[in-house]
Parts: C-alpha cells; structure tokens; sequence
C-alpha cells in the first residue's frame, strides 16, 4: 500500500548493531552469550516487525507516476503520464474515475493546454461540463478579456442593426419592430458599460457576473428565435441575414464566456483546505488609463462565514492588477484588519518601485483622511502571477511518497 503525500519529511530507519557492541558480545560468558543470543533474536524480530509496518517516506518520481498508471490499469505512455501529473497538481485523487472522466474533457486532444482546461475544471467542481472546459481554455488563451469582448459586441452590434434594417421584408412588422427596439436598447447599454473608465464614480455594482449572464443568455436565445422566424425572400438576402446573425451571436458569446470564465475562476479548488486562500475574481475597466483596458481584481474570501456573506469588510485582503503607460504592469495587495491597512507593490520595472517609495508618505496622507492606519509599504521589483492564485499548484519537486509496508 502507497499513497503521496504533501509532506517533505522522511523517516528514520533504524540501524544496525555497531561492531563494539558485537565484539562485546563475543567476550561475555557462555550465559551471557545464550541469554544474548535470545534477546537479539527478540531484537531482530522487533526490528523487522519495524520495518514492515513503518511507513518510509522519499521524493515523488517520474517511475511513481507510473506505477500510479500500472494501479490503475492505465497504459503508461507520454500522454497519460502528463494527465496524471497534472490532476496531482492541482489536488485531484489519483485514481481511475477522475483520470477517465478528465480524458473524456480533453476529447483526444494532446495540447498542455487542453489538458491543463480539463483539469482545472475538475478541479474546481464543475465535473463532465464541457462547456466549462472551453470557457477556461478561452481564458488560458487570453480571449475572455472583458473589454476586448465588449469592443468586438459593440462592432457587431453595429453592423447586425445596420445590415438587418435594410431587409424589413424578411421579417414580420411587429417582430420587425421589437428587434429594433431591443438591439437599440442593447447598443446603449454597450456604450454606458465602455464609457465607465471615463466616469470618475465608477461602480464595480455594472459589471455583476449574474445579471449578465442571465440577460446576456435570454437576449442570445432571443435571437436564435427571430432567426428562426425569417420570412422567405430572395436566398441571397436571406442568407446574407442569417449569417449577421451568427456572426452577432457569436460576438454576444464571446462576451458571456468573458462572464462566465470569471465565476468559475471564483471557485475554490477541491484541493484547497480551510487554511488555503480563494479569491472572488472580476475583470473591469481600468479608470487609470486613458485606452480601454482591463483592471483584474480579486477578493479574498472568509471562509468561516456562511451563505452569500464571504468577505469580512473588516479583515480580508484585495488585490488589484492593471497596466498604465507611465507605470506599466503594477500588482498592489492590501490587508486590511478593521482600521490598519497594509500595502504590497509588484512591478518588473525599476523606476515605479522608487516611485511608489517615494509616493509612500502622500498615501499616508490620505489613508488618514479616510480614518485608516497605514502599517506598511513594501515594493518588490517582479510581477505577480493572478493564475497561480486563482488556480494554485502542488509543486511535484516537493511532494512525497509514503510507503507504508515493505
């Protein structure tokens, strides 16, 4: 019987006689040499009943991976060996449901990247969704940035309403006219939502995940129903119609999946105990810079409260990543514990850590202002990695191997 382990400790095994208290033997009286001989059989029995049932702990291999894949009867090749470490990595069981269940998610494909996806949605509860898998393999893609998908809606949005109003006669006049009145109301909705960053009272209360993704939902059915309902015309028009609007739904998916991938994110890990951190995650407009780009943020959850309540308002810590043009990519984590707050700046580029040093004093000042203590100010020069909190890793090198009986 074997097992991995978390632990990095190794056990001791206990040694044999040294060669004084052999020879000490030798020249003890023939009654002292029975009674010796007795007590070192009692002696070695123990010591080899010691040995079977102690447990005798080394550094995971690549060879325990396989004798992994030969326990549960799976082939130990190139592919398998990859899936395997993987799921150990990210704190899932090492046995034949999950393997068979994860290789059904990846569907074939060899790519890390697609294994990583499949993984990473086991991981975090959402069992044999594959839609979920596609979503998380957008994100390690990069094409679930909230923004980039708004700019490609609102392009769409533009053309579907134009191209689609210069053939009324496809559609019925009130079916006609709705559509109009919704894309419309859509459209303005886009632009509020890419004019944000330029408001100086943003509210993060725009962009909550569930609303979205309800309304989003229903207005894409929508419009799978109206295409449905295309009157007969000329084939040229009609087909010239019906690809607007799949090139129109495929733009509102896109942006839905942006939506979606950010609430699977916020899940917690099957891995993560109740000392680990986990992190609510959203994307959302940058106000700091004057191009559209996208500020990530996370939230760390109190996992000691129950119900909808997972942020203690009091003692949590936030973390925030943005990009602007003078400062380039800044990570800043704050610990706030009730009126004292800390602060953590991560930047690869030299001159923004000495100006954040010397901006120190100035974000006393306001800290103050705002009846909070500032504690502490610390700049590091390197970047933060937001995956790794979001979706962190056992590392392999420093896992061990339990072996509990010889």
């Amino acid at each position: 019987m074997s097992e991995i382990s978390r632990s990095s400790k190794f056990l001791p095994i206990k040694p044999s006689s040294s060669p004084e208290e052999a020879q000490k033997q030798l020249s003890s009286s023939p009654a002292q040499q029975v009674a010796g001989i007795e007590q070192s059989k009692g002696d070695e029995k123990s010591r080899v009943e010691d040995k079977v049932f102690k447990p005798v702990s080394r550094s995971l291999s690549d060879g325990d991976i396989m004798d992994q894949l030969f326990k549960i009867q799976r082939p130990p090749n190139q592919e398998n060996k990859q899936l395997l470490s993987t799921m150990i990595q990210h704190g899932i069981s090492a046995n034949a449901e999950a393997f068979d269940e994860i290789q059904t998610l990846i569907k074939g494909q060899k790519r890390p990247s697609a294994v990583r996806s499949a993984v990473v949605s086991y991981a975090k509860g959402l069992g044999m969704s594959v839609a979920g898998v596609d979503i998380l393999a957008s994100y390690f893609a990069s094409e679930t940035d909230i923004l980039a998908n708004l700019k490609k809606l609102q392009v769409s949005s533009k053309r579907f309403n134009s191209i689609v109003s210069s053939y009324p006669q496809l559609f019925d006049p009130g079916l006609f006219s709705g559509l109009g009145a919704i894309v419309g109301e859509f459209e303005q909705t886009l632009k509020k939502l890419m004019r944000q960053q330029k408001d100086s009272a943003f509210s993060i209360s725009e962009f909550k995940r569930g609303k979205f993704i309800h309304e989003y939902k229903l207005f894409l059915d929508f419009l799978g129903g109206v295409k449905s309902k295309l009157s007969t015309g000329k084939p040229s028009d009609v087909a010239l119609v019906e690809s607007e609007f799949d090139r129109f739904r495929h733009a509102l998916k896109g942006l839905l999946s942006a939506f979606t991938s950010q609430s699977i994110l916020s899940r917690e890990m099957m891995s993560q105990g109740d000392s680990d951190p986990s992190y609510y995650y959203w994307q959302l407009p940058n106000p700091m810079a004057p191009s559209e780009q996208t500020m990530e943020l996370l939230i760390r959850k109190d996992k000691k409260l129950s119900g909808q309540a997972r942020i203690d308002s009091e003692e949590t810590q936030i973390i925030l990543r943005f990009d602007t043009p003078d400062l380039g990519e800044v990570s800043v984590i704050i610990d706030l514990k009730k009126n004292k707050v800390s602060y953590i700046f991560q930047t690869d580029n030299g001159n923004t850590k000495r100006l954040i040093a010397e901006m120190s004093a100035d974000l006393r000042d306001r800290m103050v202002d705002l009846n909070y203590e500032m504690v502490k100010v610390q700049t590091v020069q390197k970047k933060l990695d937001v995956k790794k909190l979001l979706m962190p890793l056992l590392n392999l090198d420093k896992m061990t191997r339990i072996i509990a009986d010889a």
